[in-house]
């Protein structure tokens, strides 16, 4: 039963509950583009799951040949994998605890704890945009000198 006056009602009653939330890519479903979502609900969770929700973003593990997308056997056993070993692997796998969900609103969006390849740069706007004004400036100037010299004024 879900707790009822407590300010993070919701969120014990996802830590009790939701024990694996799964990101596979599109069209894996007959007429259905978006990306699919398997969330792994166990009434009795194992002790060591007990206060933590395992993320697994398997977006990428997905093959498409004919026009069809399917999970092959190697990408079925590594979500598999993931979800029995219960750890982080980069990348792929997050293990959220109580906290980590608190701190992003009790949302269960994966990429809130998973990773992505090539996204750890942070940048920082006041520093960003002056580059960015600068380099589309001299862009605007030697597109200008280009078609200058091709006599296209």
């Amino acid at each position: 039963n879900q707790p009822q006056n407590e300010p993070y009602s919701n969120l014990i009653y996802i830590m009790f509950i939701v024990d694996c939330v799964i990101g596979l890519g599109p069209n894996l479903f007959f007429n259905a583009s978006m990306e699919a979502c398997i969330i792994i609900c166990k009434n009795r969770k194992e002790d060591s799951h007990k206060g933590k929700v395992i993320f697994i973003d398997a977006k990428g593990e997905v093959s498409r040949k004919n026009a069809e997308s399917y999970l092959e056997n190697t990408h079925i056993q590594k979500i598999i994998s993931a979800y029995e070993n219960f750890e982080d692997i980069e990348y792929f796998a997050k293990v959220a605890d109580i906290n980590d969900i608190d701190n992003n609103k009790s949302l269960l969006s994966i990429q809130s704890y998973v990773k992505q390849k090539g996204t750890n740069e942070i940048y920082i706007l006041d520093e960003s945009l002056p580059k960015w004004i600068e380099a589309s400036r001299s862009m605007h100037i030697e597109v200008a000198n280009l078609l200058s010299m091709l006599k296209y004024e």
